[in-house]
């Protein structure tokens, strides 16, 4: 049926899939105007509202679909994040753990937790959620990376050396696994190794202005002061805004 809910949901996921987001945001709606207690369409909604950067209209989005759908798990991980990207750290984290109350052996639940938990200096904790997301997902690299700043905020750098490995070696693309990395091993004093990370690092992003600055630090810890001085000089550019 053309004009029923689950043709606009299909027809806003392609246009969500298209990235044309006005268009999406139009079709949920006319989805949810048909079907007010349909939990996708709030859901879909809530997405497209987030990449339109209408962040609280998500939020409230998000909200419908879980009254409406209070078992509906990925809708409670998606509020929990709209609300971490809000810095509303302790409502993110009851949408997280109500969403792994549903669905236990979801990664993403249990990094996202992790998240939230690292945020308020809750390292432990943190550190056990994204355990529980590579025990779920071995392949997991974002919680593998996740897992190694928990471990260096604990100063066990010796096992986030061993996350940040896992990490880079799933997702050898991914700039901060290196980057962090490369402060993991200069935190042992590694310099060498550490230069070799900060230089992956810097390969796959060239404006990367920490992963300069450290190497510049760990140039001059080997003496080599005139590249260290080339590394300095291109933490400093303008076009070099990266702060982690």
């Amino acid at each position: 049926m053309k004009d029923s809910p689950d043709h606009w949901i299909r027809e806003g996921n392609l246009f969500y899939q298209q990235k044309k987001f006005t268009q999406a945001l139009v079709a949920y709606t006319r989805a949810i105007d048909q079907d007010t207690n349909n939990a996708q369409g709030w859901n879909l909604k809530g997405l497209t509202l987030w990449e339109l950067k209408r962040y609280e209209v998500a939020i409230g989005a998000y909200s419908t679909a879980v009254k409406r759908d209070p078992d509906y798990a990925i809708a409670w991980i998606n509020l929990g994040n709209a609300l971490f990207f809000l810095d509303r750290y302790r409502e993110a984290s009851n949408a997280f753990n109500k969403a792994l109350e549903i669905d236990p052996k979801n990664a993403d639940g249990w990094n996202d937790r992790g998240n939230v938990l690292r945020k308020i200096c809750r390292f432990e904790e943190a550190l056990r959620a994204y355990d529980e997301a590579v025990r779920l997902d071995p392949d997991y690299a974002l919680a593998w990376y996740n897992k190694g700043l928990a471990l260096s905020q604990l100063n066990r750098f010796e096992e986030a050396l061993r996350a940040y490995d896992e990490a880079v070696r799933l997702d050898p693309d991914y700039a901060p696994a290196w980057y962090n990395k490369g402060l993991a091993l200069s935190q042992l004093n590694r310099f060498e190794e550490a230069l070799h990370a900060y230089d992956a690092a810097i390969r796959l992003d060239p404006d990367y202005a920490p992963a300069w600055y450290n190497k510049g630090f760990t140039l001059r810890q080997l003496n080599r002061f005139e590249e260290a001085l080339i590394a300095f000089d291109a933490a400093t550019k303008p076009y070099n805004i990266h702060t982690s």
